[in-house]
């Protein structure tokens, strides 16, 4: 319908050692099959952008996290729907990592690994936007 959207979230969840979480999508997706990206999904009707990041990372992975904060936005048709995308930087807090039928591999990548990782120009620009967004945060005095 003209006018109507998604919403949907990604969760980039560093964990202790500074590495991010990414998730490679089963074969049988009919979006973005192969593609290694971070935790991601969409909003239900009723939800906030925070409990979909934390309900989508725990049925995806098994993971609790915390989300930080909102570091990008992004835009896009999937499929021929319009969707709108928020991305959150996250921290691991405890789980075992453990895949769903959505993904077939995971791994914890460091900044200099992402590169070597075979991900979509608009994954790689949020990632990019994720180690600014990072980098800044850290320079900020914490009082």
């Amino acid at each position: 319908m003209p006018g109507m959207f998604q919403v949907g979230i990604s969760a980039v969840i560093e964990d202790a050692e500074g590495r991010i979480l990414l998730m490679r999508r089963a074969s049988s997706k009919d979006f973005g099959a192969l593609e290694w990206e971070p935790v991601s999904g969409r909003m239900e009707a009723g939800e906030s952008p925070l409990d979909a990041v934390q309900r989508e990372v725990l049925e995806e992975t098994g993971l609790s996290v915390t989300s930080i904060a909102p570091f990008d936005t992004f835009h896009f048709d999937r499929n021929g729907i319009d969707l709108v995308g928020i991305a959150f930087a996250c921290h691991l807090v405890d789980g075992d990592l453990r895949l769903s039928p959505e993904h077939d591999q995971a791994m914890w990548v460091s900044r200099e690994q992402v590169t070597r990782v075979s991900v979509s120009s608009r994954v790689g620009a949020s990632l990019d936007r994720y180690w600014n967004w990072r980098g800044a945060v850290a320079r900020l005095p914490l009082e």
